[in-house]
């Protein structure tokens, strides 16, 4: 579908699925994105998990808009025309997705992200922090260069206004120039390469995330929450975590620099909100809770 999609060796994912096929004791479980899906791959009789992180047309649409470039908003207006026709042909419920919202409005069946909780990656409370706030996310894919900017441009500096000493992390692989520039716009520290997120996430006081489109079940929330770090979330990040508490949402940029100060002021409140979000994510994402759903589903092999 996409052009990544060029690049992906078909002939070898087909002859190893093969072999693995043929050893009855391995339990089979493909998962890929919907952009990398081939309809070949059903025929293996084994659970499909769609990594929808949000409706690939919607997100295409809305990423068309923000897209300086003419070419590419026209790649994406092809791609969510593209992505709208594999979308709506998903009724046979042949597949898992990882959004609850995606999976009602393609005719698929939920099956969340999950995540493993290591007890050993919290920060303790007597470790300093690094930093006061961060962002975290590919600092390649424009709805979170988006957010970027408006973090340099108004969120940052109205939290400044009232937090004056105020220290910013930005993390992320494969920055453009355009955040790099913007990192120096609001003195914020740029961290590129790191081996995990905890080295980053458990340096900071709070997680923010203004992502105003293309949302869907953002990770970086599943695992800031399995660390224990206060969270503040555009409004929409938290449409799949339905029965979830403990994020703190805003709006606008005005709702989060608002909010932001009153977290910084208030930190050991937020940490407590943030310890039980912690433990209403690992009783919800472990593996162990979902586990019976592939069992019975390879049990029709």
């Amino acid at each position: 579908m996409a052009l990544e999609t060029l690049f992906v060796n078909w002939e070898q994912i087909f002859d190893d699925l093969k072999s693995i096929q043929s050893r009855s004791k391995i339990t089979k479980i493909i998962t890929l994105t919907q952009r990398a899906f081939n309809p070949k791959l059903t025929s293996f009789d084994a659970p499909i998990i769609l990594d929808y992180v949000d409706l690939l047309s919607l997100s295409y649409k809305q990423r068309s808009k923000i897209e300086k470039s003419i070419l590419k908003k026209i790649e994406f207006k092809i791609l969510s025309v593209q992505s709208k026709r594999f979308e709506s042909s998903n009724k046979d419920m042949t597949t898992f997705i990882t959004n609850p919202n995606e999976a009602r409005k393609v005719g698929a069946r939920f099956f969340p992200n999950l995540i493993y909780f290591n007890p050993n990656e919290i920060r303790h409370e007597n470790v300093g922090y690094r930093w006061d706030v961060i962002f975290v996310g590919s600092l390649d894919y424009q709805p979170n260069i988006q957010a970027v900017r408006e973090m340099a441009n108004s969120i940052i500096p109205g939290i400044r206004n009232r937090y004056p000493n105020l220290t910013v992390c930005i993390a992320g692989r494969r920055p453009t120039q355009e955040v790099k520039n913007l990192c120096k716009t609001m003195n914020a520290e740029l961290i590129q390469d790191f081996e995990q997120l905890v080295d980053v996430l458990g340096a900071s006081k709070l997680a923010i995330s203004p992502v105003y489109i293309a949302t869907g079940l953002q990770n970086k929330l599943l695992e800031a929450a399995a660390l224990k770090v206060p969270q503040l979330v555009s409004s929409n990040l938290l449409n799949p975590f339905e029965g979830i508490k403990g994020f703190i949402s805003a709006k606008d940029n005005e709702q989060f620099i608002d909010k932001a100060v009153e977290i910084l002021n208030d930190y050991s409140k937020y940490k407590l909100q943030a310890e039980k979000l912690h433990d209403q994510i690992v009783k919800t994402y472990s593996p162990e809770k979902y586990a019976y759903i592939l069992n019975d589903e390879t049990k029709h092999e």
